[in-house]
């Protein structure tokens, strides 16, 4: 026999809502945080979380998550630069190399190298110090790696451009999404989420443009100059970190709750919108769940991973 669940009614929703509003008088469980997850859903379904997309805050949102979709136009434009360089006469004369071969293959695997290290610090970075210092730790290594394999004069300093980029570009891409995960509605996580891949392949149609109009210079200018305009992305991420809002979760996880409310009801639909309510709830809630007891608690939390599978909404 099927058991047929009766919806919420109208009542219960709104002593739903109003318990949100103070979130220290929950429960602190796992069934909880599954609660605060159908409420949100059932808020989503039922249309009374409406979000206007032409509003002044919902274009303010979008400038903010454009500087986090530009991480992905550095991957993007790097990923293209070095196979349309590779096949430079310029670039090979110059550092002695063939399209194939040993020193070849060791130009793109120190990337790969770099970036395989990189994962392992990614996530303790934007855990510890913020996500937006992990997009712009990310640019510092990627604007060095740029400024160094435009100006190099040795294969050695070629290559170590291009563990720098590796480095710099993983921080770049494990931070940017998951600010952009948290900055945005869960309305709108899915569409307004899609576009930052969208935004890989915004860099690597560029990246062949310019590869293919600078080509055409007999010098090492040929090769230089598109991977000197590899600091435009990640310029911009850096300098717009400083003016973007932090990630309301990770305020919340610092203890800066009313800082993390603020952003949400500001760009999630205002003090009066149900899910926005739900949202700092249920962060609230994650927080107190998940977050360690003493500083070196803390520091072997960074490594744990098991916080991504032992709920229902972290999984």
């Amino acid at each position: 026999m099927v058991q047929i669940t009766e919806e919420p009614s109208k009542d219960q929703l709104q002593n739903t809502i109003t318990a949100a509003s103070n979130p220290a008088e929950n429960i602190i469980s796992l069934d909880a945080l599954k609660e605060i997850d159908e409420e949100v859903q059932y808020a989503i379904a039922t249309h009374q979380s409406h979000l206007n997309p032409w509003s002044k805050q919902a274009f303010t949102l979008y400038f903010i998550l454009l500087f986090a979709f530009l991480n992905a136009t550095s991957s993007g434009f790097d990923g293209s630069l070095m196979g349309s360089i590779n096949a430079e006469s310029q670039y090979k004369n110059f550092f002695h190399l063939k399209e194939t071969g040993s020193s070849t293959g060791l130009v793109f695997i120190l990337y790969n190298a770099a970036s395989m290290i990189g994962c392992a610090f990614g996530g303790p970075i934007m855990d510890y110090f913020g996500r937006r210092i992990g997009m712009q730790s990310g640019c510092l290594f990627t604007l060095g790696g740029a400024v160094l394999a435009s100006a190099a004069q040795t294969l050695p300093q070629f290559k170590a451009s291009r563990f720098l980029l590796g480095f710099g570009i993983i921080l770049q891409t494990l931070s940017a999404p998951v600010y952009v995960t948290e900055i945005i509605p869960p309305q709108w996580r899915g569409r307004l989420g899609g576009y930052y891949n969208t935004f890989y392949f915004t860099g690597s149609i560029t990246a062949t443009g310019v590869v293919y109009a600078t080509s055409q210079y007999i010098s090492t200018l040929a090769w230089r100059l598109p991977l000197a305009l590899q600091v435009i992305p990640p310029f911009i991420v850096f300098i717009g970190c400083f003016f973007i809002p932090e990630s309301p979760r990770w305020l919340a996880s610092r203890d800066h709750m009313d800082k993390a409310a603020n952003i949400i009801y500001k760009y999630h639909g205002g003090e009066d919108n149900e899910v926005a309510k739900l949202e700092i709830r249920e962060i609230a809630l994650h927080v107190k769940l998940s977050k360690p007891q003493t500083p070196g608690e803390y520091i072997r939390g960074l490594w744990d991973y098991r916080e991504l599978f032992n709920s229902h909404s972290a999984r």
